[in-house]
């Protein structure tokens, strides 16, 4: 692989890092508190783990697919390094605004309950811009042959993990969530 490939790879991963660290600089420099009266909403209610996982799934399916189709034009690499570093933002965002407010119970917090679905949809989604970005190369070399179904199947494949990862958000991340920061929000 010569070395503007490997750039770009190392690019993806690192525009979701970059995002990380932008959005925890950010939670600490702005006002947090709509951020907590939605997850006091949301806390709240009744029907918080199943509202958790459809909220979950809207999110990362919509995330998966743009990956995808980034993956099928000639410059996707680009769209899908911004939506990864969006994505980072948004959980470097939650965890600083979490251990800003709460000190070392949102830390737990952070740990217990954004860390866990995490697991699956950081390197998921990652692995699904690189795939997309292998396909938009062979697009741009005229090499596709006929293996546009087998780069769908590839995202699919990769896109089953990230399902699993909003089961874990809404049934495991949530109600841990809710146990310790219930009675604070």
């Amino acid at each position: 692989m010569d070395t503007k490939n490997k750039f770009w790879l190392i690019c993806l991963p690192a525009a979701l890092i970059a995002g990380i660290c932008l959005g925890t600089v950010t939670a600490v420099k702005t006002d947090i508190s709509p951020l907590f009266s939605a997850a006091a909403e949301s806390i709240a209610s009744p029907t918080l783990m199943p509202d958790s996982f459809f909220k979950a799934l809207r999110q990362n399916a919509l995330s998966a697919a743009l990956l995808c189709i980034f993956g099928t034009t000639v410059l996707g690499v680009l769209p899908s390094a911004v939506l990864l570093a969006l994505r980072g933002y948004a959980v470097g965002k939650t965890v600083g605004a979490l251990v800003t407010t709460f000190g070392l119970r949102g830390f737990c917090a952070a740990v217990c309950g954004i860390f866990p679905h995490n697991l699956f949809y950081v390197p998921f989604l990652c692995l699904l811009a690189i795939c997309g970005f292998r396909f938009s190369r062979r697009l741009l070399e005229g090499s596709t042959g006929g293996r546009l179904a087998e780069y769908l199947l590839s995202a699919a494949f990769l896109s089953l993990p990230i399902l699993f990862g909003c089961v874990v958000e809404g049934y495991v991340s949530a109600p841990l969530l809710k146990s310790i920061l219930g009675t604070y929000l």
